[in-house]
């Protein structure tokens, strides 16, 4: 079983398209909550400037959870991986942000 860190950027958007659609606030948990069972399955390995994070779509709404896994990233300080990945251990998976499809790779 891993276990789920959120930045602060995830927290912030989180809770500003949570007030607005309260289904999505199910349809996220559900979504993270089955992540820390197996984080790779049914996600994508982003590339180019996103290369270290993957992604993982959520309903209905078109939203993507951009995230990265300390087992995966294995600690290395770039401006894609989370900077403390050595202290969470191989379980972590660190999710930075969740923004609509249409603006999620515009903003790293």
């Amino acid at each position: 079983m891993y276990k789920a860190f959120f930045s602060q950027d995830f927290k912030k958007h989180f809770e500003k398209l949570v007030k607005r659609d309260s289904a999505l606030r199910e349809r996220v948990l559900v979504r993270i909550n089955d992540m820390m069972e197996d984080p790779f399955r049914n996600s994508l390995e982003l590339t180019a400037a996103f290369k270290g994070k993957r992604r993982v779509y959520v309903g209905k709404a078109g939203y993507r959870l951009i995230y990265s896994v300390c087992k995966e990233c294995g600690g290395k300080k770039s401006k894609n991986h989370c900077s403390d990945c050595d202290s969470k251990g191989d379980d972590a998976v660190v999710f930075f942000d969740i923004l609509p499809r249409s603006i999620a790779y515009e903003s790293y």
